[in-house]
């Protein structure tokens, strides 16, 4: 566990290409409930308006960003 007290999982991938891709997961030591620190640059198709899928309960005023893109964008 991290300092924070947060639980920490780190992921890279390495393709076939010689590209490398990496997140990590944040995750509250109690609830398990991810966390991420709030960002403020996006990549646009983060955007829950961007392409929401139809039966996505949530709307763009509550969750301007879909939960788990932004943890792949980093």
């Amino acid at each position: 566990m991290a300092e924070t007290g947060l639980i920490r999982y780190h992921y890279r991938f390495r393709f076939p290409d010689g590209k490398e891709s990496s997140y990590e997961i944040l995750l509250g030591p109690d609830s398990l409930a991810l966390t991420r620190p709030e960002r403020e640059d996006l990549p646009d198709w983060t955007r829950l308006g961007f392409r929401q899928c139809d039966n996505c309960p949530l709307s763009e005023e509550t969750h301007p960003a879909v939960p788990s893109p932004p943890i792949w964008s980093t």
